[in-house]
Parts: structure tokens; C-alpha cells; sequence
């Protein structure tokens, strides 16, 4: 099977592993794709400001991206949001 062929969320990023988000990531990526800024997520979540901050960055760093809007276009184009 080629790499054209299989299923993208198995190849994100530039990594070639694959994607898996624990239950809390993929809530800060949906809430982000919401439009909500860290301080809202950790008080929506009840979490510290610091938390959201470093699990937005590791799905980031995951994806090999920079940016919010690059993580949630990133993750809505293998599928994943």
C-alpha cells in the first residue's frame, strides 16, 4: 500500500508514526478549533493556564507546526478534528 493510499491519520506530520490524542488533547484541539485562546480552555476545563499551554504545544510539535490555526487546519486535514 502506498503512502497515497493509506489512511491519513496513520501519517501525520513529518514524523511518519502515528497520531493518537489522549481524551484531554483532542478536547483543547476541538475547543481551540472553537476559537478559544489557552485562558479560556483552562477555565472552561478547569485546568492551569500552564497545562493547556503545554499540551497545545506537544500536539503541535507532533504536527510539526508553529501556530494554533496550523494545528487545527493540520489535524482537520488527516481527519482527525
Amino acid at each position: 500500500m502506498s503512502r497515497d493510499t493509506e489512511d491519513p491519520i496513520q501519517h501525520a506530520g513529518i514524523r511518519n508514526r502515528p497520531l493518537s490524542l489522549s481524551p484531554k488533547q483532542r478536547t483543547v484541539a476541538e475547543l481551540t478549533r472553537a476559537g478559544k485562546t489557552c485562558r479560556e480552555i483552562a477555565h472552561d476545563l478547569h485546568e492551569n493556564l500552564r497545562t493547556i499551554e503545554q499540551i497545545r504545544a506537544r500536539i503541535m510539535k507532533r504536527l510539526d507546526v508553529h501556530r494554533a490555526s496550523d494545528m487545527v487546519r493540520e489535524l482537520e486535514r488527516i481527519g482527525f478534528l
